[in-house]
């Protein structure tokens, strides 16, 4: 079966970083405005999107939401590594990557770089019989790598029940970026 692929607009210039054996992606950029700032996301896990096409709808929402921010671009990373859509498998011990520090210097250069680090991890789907301990194993990562974090201004565009930055895809296209302040034990 051949895979539809969804072609970035002319518009959007994008790049990507994977791993040699294509199973994880480490950073994806998107820009179309040199002129106005570039953001950062720190998303859960990657989808399927790559340097010229996108692999579900958060990489394109992501281009409206930063738009409508008054930005130019962005660059994301991802807690987990592993292309993994339905989210059956972030509680297996190589989801995170290659390596868990190999993944953790992707973040950590992205923030570096960033003048406007947005956290949107959410924190993951409902657990169901395809993947006990999602939560979890959620929860666990959000702890190993908060420390590279903590001391940045953060942002997000809400904060849900559990006290983990919402996820871009249940959000209006027009939310406006506000201070992330972990609450309720979170992390």
């Amino acid at each position: 079966m051949i895979e539809k692929r969804d072609p970035l607009s002319s518009c959007v210039g994008g790049n990507a970083a994977f791993s040699s054996n294509g199973r994880y992606r480490y950073w994806l950029e998107r820009r179309w405005d040199e002129a106005r700032p570039r953001f950062t996301y720190i998303l859960l896990n990657p989808s399927k999107a790559g340097a010229t096409d996108n692999g579900d709808r958060t990489v394109p929402k992501l281009v409206t939401m930063t738009t409508a921010n008054g930005g130019g671009g962005f660059e994301l990373v991802n807690l987990f590594a592993t292309m993994d859509t339905h989210q059956v498998g972030l509680h297996l011990p190589d989801a995170v990557g290659e390596s868990p520090c190999s993944n953790d210097a992707w973040i950590v250069k992205a923030a570096q770089r960033s003048s406007t680090l947005v956290v949107v991890w959410g924190d993951g789907n409902a657990d169901d019989v395809a993947s006990r301990g999602r939560r979890a194993a959620v929860r666990q990562r959000v702890q190993e790598v908060w420390p590279l974090l903590r001391h940045r201004h953060l942002w997000c565009f809400r904060t849900i029940k559990s006290g983990a930055p919402g996820h871009p895809g249940r959000m209006r296209n027009e939310a406006g970026l506000v201070r992330y302040l972990p609450r309720d034990g979170y992390p």
